[in-house]
């Protein structure tokens, strides 16, 4: 059994007939077709039915691709990472983060990773998605290092920051010209809540529940932008953390006192892996730098009116 021919396997898995498999592959139909035969008898078992010019994979086969991806990914994997650490100055990262942090940490953040390191070659991907996506996406090997707002106990992970959170209401309601307001005051109020597969939804709903308020969830959206836009339209009142689109939309944004509330945020990455010399530098940097930031003003020191470079 070779390289060559484990990916030969997963191509025609994929193609479905030879004749396209091999166009993918670069190669003489009648070559991929001899490596497949080589293969099955090295195996003992067919790996796939034969029928006109489709191929479909037999019982065995669909066992034998689950284990053959999984042996050539890890091996692509390790290549991956073998040749970063030959190079330790290059290399991407790829960090997912949840959209309200995507206007003022991530930017700032990335911006002082460059300061800091001018002549790195490093590079970003980035992704944006909900709290369980990113945690799906990271313990699956799609991301590098993520940050969330709910962690999850199967990778690890480190306090690196806190998101305040708002009061966002319509220009015309009673609380809409007040300096600030009191979660008490929000009691009876309809409220425009998250789906549960946000973060927010768990943090607004213990929110309410820790300080004994009751909440009307009158509204259920997908995001925040969403939620922003039934607040505008004068029909609920919500909680989060502050966006861009709130400069865009008819609402008043209150700072939330009594209780004066801030949410962490994690950075997580995964457990007991070997990570990239790309991927430990900028988690260093992060938990190195991101000290209970505030997402908004950044570091105290640069609160306090102090540069921090």
């Amino acid at each position: 059994m070779t390289l060559a021919q484990l990916r030969y396997f997963l191509a025609l898995a994929e193609a479905g007939q030879y004749t396209l498999a091999a166009e993918r592959l670069h190669i003489a139909q009648p070559s991929l077709s001899y490596a497949i035969r080589e293969l099955e008898n090295d195996l003992g078992f067919p790996l796939f039915r034969r029928g006109g010019r489709h191929v479909a994979l037999t019982p065995c086969g669909e066992q034998f691709l689950r284990y053959a991806t999984r042996a050539l990914n890890t091996l692509d994997e390790g290549v991956r990472l073998t040749r970063q650490m030959a190079h330790p100055d290059t290399g991407t990262v790829a960090l997912g983060y949840f959209h309200s942090i995507s206007a003022d940490l991530i930017p700032r953040l990335v911006e002082r990773f460059y300061a800091a390191h001018a002549d790195s070659p490093i590079t970003f991907r980035f992704s944006q998605h909900l709290n369980s996506v990113i945690l799906d996406e990271l313990k699956r090997g799609n991301l590098d290092l993520a940050f969330c707002v709910s962690p999850d106990p199967e990778v690890e992970y480190r306090r690196v920051a806190w998101q305040r959170l708002f009061v966002a209401v319509p220009l015309a309601h009673r609380l809409a010209h007040r300096e600030s307001i009191r979660l008490a005051e929000l009691a009876g109020e309809s409220m425009v809540v998250l789906h549960p597969s946000n973060g927010l939804r768990k943090t607004v709903e213990e929110l309410f529940r820790r300080n004994a308020v009751p909440l009307c969830a009158a509204f259920e959206t997908q995001d925040c932008n969403s939620a922003l836009q039934f607040v505008a339209l004068g029909q609920a009142v919500a909680i989060l953390p502050r966006i861009p689109a709130m400069q865009l939309q008819s609402v008043a944004v209150i700072p939330l006192v009594e209780p004066s509330y801030m949410r962490p945020v994690y950075l997580a990455w995964r457990r007991e892996e070997a990570l990239s010399p790309a991927v430990t530098r900028m988690r260093d940097f992060v938990l190195n730098t991101c000290v209970d930031w505030d997402t908004e003003k950044g570091p105290a020191k640069d609160q306090a009116g102090r540069a921090d470079g």
